[in-house]
């Protein structure tokens, strides 16, 4: 029991470290992502916005900020001005005079998203009494409005934190448009080469989505206008976890209805709200409006993950820690974000949504390669194993590829099968016989040898359900037959195979011809250790869509652990079992399961 314990005492262990690197991660994340302020920057208060008339050939309105500071004549000659974010841009006046290059209110495809830093010139400076107005338009087709933390301090005070928002608000967002460009241009190629594998296009189609929302991020530019890009940009975040859903299918060949059509309808439903932005604006608040997209795609890529985990039963572990940690990753980031549209300025950070895009990339790309990796190792040891037998194919030229392939890949099923069985009889089947020679040599006839010879008698049948040179039901049971007679030989004489009509019985599912072997041999077993020549009759039938097996004769008094056993065998295989009353004095066990 100690070693078992101290396993689980180290998985446990395993999984703590495990969470606790993914919370690492997340608050690295957001302290290097956070924005920056510089320690001695005095920032003002942002004043309630005033109409300030009209501008440009269309009457475009606008708004305006006044800010109102002191500039004593020592600190004139160095001081600058951070602008965190002015958008969709801004004009700035100093004491009258404008600082800023004349804007094109036409041009509505451009926005500012970087923060602005340039000096205020000396000449323009009073020692009291400073004004500062920022002048924003105002107008439905340029975008949301929104100015953001204005500071005033000495250069050298300002240009390190400015760097760094500058370095996390635009250039973090392109490093990982051009990563998630790469990739999917790489998946592009994989899927060509891979005759058309969809586990390879799906992932294309993730990073899509996610690369636009990259690009959203970092870029300016806005062609079509704002409103449209806004909408493009929450019409890809919800198309990210219908792309995931589809990937996850592909790679681990398992299908989720009811995950399927929760998916589709709440992104259905959240792009259709997209699509009503504007009336919806009047009666819900903007962070709702901003927020609400990213937070359907979190609980979306939460449910991904969870039915991933449950459905894929043949998922490595390594695969299995990959999936959790990304998706953790990712939701906890998202989450994050949302603050980003509800908490003050002074709170927020940057766009996290970056690098929880290149993680998941990064994440799924790995599952992919790795697949890729295991088939390619596959398909090395496939020509090794079978280079004689694919040459003679390939040199019969009326075969066809898919008969070749289908020829080599039986080939090689068979030949690790073999392989795999020998191993196990030769380890630790001979093993078992040596422990069993040394039981029979020293303890002489007692409980103990009996159990060493059932455990060998149920490994040896273990191996025979899994050899597939018994393709047929009647076939397997005079495998068991023999193996039961080999073990107790007076069973060859006291006990009654009734086998008729199951001759036409193919056995497909190996793992139900296991637990056919092990009930049966738990029955019998059980009946031999109390009387060795016991008189037992064992009959087997098909029916259209079931296989009975019959235990009778003996005393039929098989005990509780027995009668467990047998239930959670049949369990596993979505059998029944059950023990019935021949008379008053004996009982007779009978199971089926579903044809194989």
């Amino acid at each position: 029991m100690q070693p078992a314990a101290g396993r689980a005492h180290a998985r446990r262990l395993g999984a703590a470290c495990w969470w606790l690197g993914i919370l690492a991660a997340v608050v690295l994340s957001v302290a290097t992502m956070r924005y920056r302020e510089a320690a001695d920057a005095h920032c003002l208060p942002i004043p309630p916005p005033q109409a300030a008339g009209f501008a440009g050939a269309g009457g475009v309105p606008l708004l305006r900020h006044d800010f109102h500071f002191d500039a004593p004549r020592a600190t004139r000659p160095s001081l600058a001005l951070v602008v965190g974010a002015a958008l969709p841009f801004a004009r700035i006046e100093l004491n009258g005079a404008d600082l800023t290059p004349a804007i094109d209110l036409a041009a509505r495809d451009v926005r500012e998203l970087a923060p602005q830093l340039q000096f205020l010139p000396d000449e323009l400076l009073r020692q009291n009494d400073n004004v500062l107005r920022i002048t924003l338009p105002q107008l439905a087709a340029l975008g949301p409005t929104r100015l953001e933390q204005v500071c005033v301090a000495a250069r050298s005070a300002l240009e390190p934190a400015f760097r760094a928002n500058w370095w996390r608000m635009v250039l973090v967002p392109r490093a990982c448009l051009l990563l998630l460009i790469a990739l999917a241009l790489l998946a592009l190629v994989l899927w060509l080469i891979s005759d058309r594998q969809p586990a390879y296009l799906w992932y294309a189609l993730c990073l899509t989505p996610l690369a636009e929302r990259n690009l959203y991020l970092s870029m300016p530019y806005r062609p079509g206008g704002p409103l449209a890009w806004i909408w493009l940009d929450d019409a890809s975040l919800l198309l990210i976890p219908l792309a995931l859903y589809h990937l996850m299918r592909a790679h681990w060949q398992f299908r989720s209805r009811t995950l399927g059509y929760f998916i589709g309808a709440t992104s259905a439903l959240a792009l259709a709200g997209c699509a009503l932005r504007g009336p919806l604006a009047a009666v819900l608040p903007s962070a709702l409006l901003d927020a609400g997209p990213l937070l359907i795609v979190v609980i979306n890529g939460a449910a991904i993950a969870i039915a991933t985990v449950r459905h894929a039963s043949a998922m490595h572990r390594v695969e299995r820690r990959v999936v959790i940690g990304i998706f953790a990753y990712a939701a906890a980031v998202g989450v994050l974000e949302i603050g980003y549209f509800v908490l003050p300025f002074e709170q927020r950070w940057m766009w996290s949504s970056a690098l929880a895009t290149v993680v998941l990339a990064l994440g799924l790309g790995y599952l992919l390669i790795r697949r890729m990796a295991v088939g390619g190792y596959v398909l090395a040891a496939a020509t090794a194993t079978l280079a004689d037998d694919l040459d003679q194919a390939i040199a019969a030229e009326a075969l066809q590829p898919e008969r070749l392939w289908a020829e080599v890949a039986a080939g090689v099923s068979q030949r690790e099968r073999r392989r795999l069985l020998r191993d196990i009889h030769d380890g630790f089947g001979s093993r078992l016989v040596s422990v069993l020679a040394r039981a029979r040599r020293e303890l002489g006839e007692t409980a103990l040898q009996r159990q060493i010879q059932r455990a060998l008698v149920d490994m040896r049948l273990m191996l025979d359900a899994l050899d597939d040179s018994s393709p047929t039901l009647a076939s397997a049971m005079a495998r068991l037959r023999h193996r039961i007679e080999q073990a107790n030989p007076p069973a060859a004489d006291c006990c009654a195979w009734r086998l008729d009509g199951i001759d036409e019985v193919i056995i497909g599912d190996r793992h139900r011809l296991i637990a056919v072997y092990r009930c049966l041999e738990e029955l019998l077993g059980e009946c031999f250790e109390h009387d060795p020549r016991a008189a037992l009759t064992i009959r087997v039938e098909a029916s259209r869509h079931h296989a009975r097996f019959v235990v009778s004769g003996g005393r039929g008094d098989w005990g509780a652990a027995t009668i467990d056993r047998v239930h959670r065998v049949m369990g596993a295989v979505d059998g029944d079992f059950a023990l019935c009353a021949a008379d008053a004095a004996t009982r007779y066990a009978q199971f089926s399961v579903p044809l194989f």
